[in-house]
């Protein structure tokens, strides 16, 4: 990206060295930093922004690596509103001629558009034409603040035409921002990598038959999946109690404190423990493993709680079994059946079929899984992995 004057590395010895950026710089600097935090007051900072650079709008622009889609867009919304930030990024994202000088440009390299695309190109240009010039926006100065290999992240500045374009005064301001957008870009992208990874890992816990929580050793939860969540708002062996995870019946409660503060205690004294937590309605215990967390200077103390419900079978789908073992559709509703625990009879009652029928079907069922009783049929299929349906 080539600007007239150099890139912001040179604009940025134009000032002594000496010179520090007004408070107003200092200010907006602080709020950006502070948008790590409150990521919805970009609207807000990009605001102040704008008005340091004369500006009629900011904006903080986030192309994938492919420069194929737009990752994230955010704007002052001064010029730009909901809407045009949609259309942006679902069409004219892939118009707009400065993705092409992005892509080829180096991190801290900057651009006055007006020194780019001259008026002749501009007038018949789809990006100014359908999309810039309709918001009353019609210069741009933008500086590259992060590239590949995960993504190409911009500031971009817009002024109206009849404020004129941008100068070097601007160029020289924007030189001050150039590191801490580096870093604050670098910064953002990182966390949104560790949300993504807690929502994956998130996602698959919340798939599992097994319920999951992380306490610490007065048994405050930390984390905890959708099952055990289940089980906590029906009162089904545990409850939460001030915010501490505890079970429902009083023997119990205080055998869970126990194998709790033993798996939170200081290692090597930390060691694994089991409780039966016994249910209402004469269903029988839920059964909860304490294992303790894995430690380090930097980790809290806590332990890992895994609860099975006995009448809770592992989730398994009749279209794996048809993918895996060359079942038909009947011959796989049979084995999810049989995982369930029910029986031959009950089976053949359920989908109004003969007796007869259901035994051709597990004979043949059990060929094609090469095993040669029920029993083992049904070990096989508790052994393979499965993932539940989120409800």
């Amino acid at each position: 990206m080539v600007m007239k004057g150099g890139s912001t590395r040179t604009l940025g010895k134009i000032l002594p060295l000496q010179e520090l950026p007004p408070k107003e710089l200092m200010d907006v600097l602080g709020e950006m930093y502070e948008t790590l935090l409150r990521e919805d007051r970009w609207p807000e900072v990009l605001a102040h922004i704008a008005e340091l650079f004369e500006a009629a709008d900011a904006a903080f622009l986030e192309w994938n690596d492919d420069f194929s889609g737009v990752r994230y867009f955010v704007s002052s919304r001064r010029a730009h509103t909901e809407e045009s930030e949609v259309l942006f990024r679902n069409h004219y994202a892939l118009l707009d001629p400065a993705a092409k000088l992005g892509r080829e440009a180096p991190v801290g390299a900057a651009a006055n558009c007006v020194d780019v695309f001259k008026p002749e190109f501009v007038a018949k240009d789809e990006y100014y034409q359908g999309f810039l010039l309709p918001q009353d926006l019609r210069y741009r100065i933008a500086t590259k603040v992060r590239g590949a290999p995960d993504s190409a992240a911009f500031l971009f500045l817009y002024r109206r035409e009849i404020d004129g374009p941008f100068g070097l005064e601007h160029m020289r301001l924007l030189s001050h921002f150039d590191p801490h957008l580096r870093r604050l870009a670098q910064l953002h992208a990182e966390l949104r990598r560790l949300k993504s990874d807690k929502a994956e890992v998130a996602d698959i816990l919340d798939r599992q038959s097994t319920a999951f929580a992380t306490v610490d050793r007065h048994g405050r939860i930390r984390t905890i999946n959708r099952p055990a969540s289940r089980l906590v708002i029906a009162q089904d062996g545990l409850v939460l109690s001030g915010g501490l995870l505890e079970a429902v019946d009083a023997n119990a409660k205080r055998k869970l404190r126990v194998v709790v503060g033993l798996a939170c205690a200081p290692a090597p004294a930390a060691q694994p423990g089991s409780v039966w937590l016994p249910r209402p309605d004469g269903k029988p215990p839920l059964v909860c493993v304490a294992t303790p967390g894995k430690t380090g200077a930097d980790r809290p103390v806590y332990a890992i709680l895994a609860i099975a419900d006995p009448l809770t079978s592992p989730p398994m789908t009749g279209r794996h079994l048809m993918d895996l073992y060359g079942l038909t559709s009947a011959e796989a509703r049979l084995a999810c059946d049989l995982a369930e625990g029910k029986s031959v009879e009950a089976i053949a009652a359920q989908h109004s079929v003969a007796i007869s029928t259901v035994r051709t079907q597990l004979s043949a069922t059990l060929k094609k899984c090469d095993v040669e009783r029920q029993v083992d049929l049904v070990r096989l299929l508790c052994r393979l992995p499965s993932l539940g349906r989120l409800n």
